[in-house]
């Protein structure tokens, strides 16, 4: 996609990003009554996407914090671009193949659960992840048990150490994927052979449809005995299984992504 279709958002240039949209109706470039723009739901931006909206522009803007809210985001670009639902029923469809899996395989006891946290470094500290974040959700919908999880502190994250760490016991430490170093540099760093640390690639903890292949990564991981290779696939559905879906996740993800980094999409709906 050329470049000119897309106008970088900054805190500062919201009267820019207005103008550059008038221009482009003006110069047939957009049309206010089919068209849509795409846009990050961070509280900095609200007033931009007022603006855009007193001047009669389709705005969508989104800011999911779990699995099931990037499904809904997938799900309504998905509605809003002309595409079939297949990617988003996807997403869901292995959720759930994997929470009906351990059911049938027994595992529905917390004590029986995988016991996992998630790490994330930001401002120069250590984070774990308590719950209401896609992460949290990882842990959850694998089948593990969120040894962080604590009332007591922030319900999205609060700051850590390696020691607090080891007194959690966690058997499974999954890393941030943007952490600089290694896994193994990691559990060197804690100094610990009883926990497997793994590291998310960047685009699993992100408001794209890669965020299912993330899901399943750690529940392979937690559970090699019962789920192994590729996303598993509804037999069942006729619209999934008739074609190949690989343009349209392409399409869908690349929204998704696009957003995500703060740009402005420019987008057409299907005739």
């Amino acid at each position: 996609m050329p470049a000119d279709r897309f106008v970088t958002v900054s805190s500062s240039n919201k009267d820019l990003v207005v103008q550059t949209m008038l221009d482009l109706v003006d110069n047939d470039g957009w049309n206010k009554s089919s068209d849509v723009i795409f846009g990050y739901g961070y509280s900095y931006l609200s007033t931009l996407w007022s603006d855009l909206e007193g001047y009669g522009f389709n705005v969508v803007t989104f800011y999911p914090n779990s699995y099931d809210g990037i499904v809904q985001v997938v799900g309504d670009i998905e509605t809003i671009t002309g595409a079939n639902h297949s990617i988003s029923s996807q997403m869901t469809y292995v959720k759930d193949f994997i929470a009906q899996t351990l059911v049938d395989e027994g595992i529905t006891n917390q004590s029986q659960k995988a016991k996992a946290l998630y790490v994330s470094y930001s401002n120069n500290m250590m984070w774990l992840a308590n719950n209401g974040s896609v992460t949290a959700d990882f842990i959850t919908f694998a089948g593990g048990f969120n040894v962080a999880e604590n009332p007591d502190k922030d319900p999205v994250r609060y700051s850590t150490d390696m020691s607090a760490i080891l007194l959690l016991e966690p058997g499974f430490v999954l890393l941030d994927g943007y952490y600089p170093g290694t896994a193994e540099e990691f559990k060197a760093s804690i100094g610990s052979d009883d926990m497997t640390v793994y590291k998310l690639n960047k685009s699993w903890n992100s408001y794209c449809p890669d965020a299912t292949e993330g899901l399943w990564a750690v529940a392979c991981l937690f559970y090699p005995d019962y789920f192994e290779g590729e996303l598993p696939v509804d037999a069942g559905d006729t619209v999934n299984n008739g074609g190949n879906n690989t343009m349209i996740y392409a399409a869908v993800g690349i929204v998704v992504i696009v957003v995500a980094v703060a740009a402005v999409l420019l987008t057409r709906r299907k005739d």
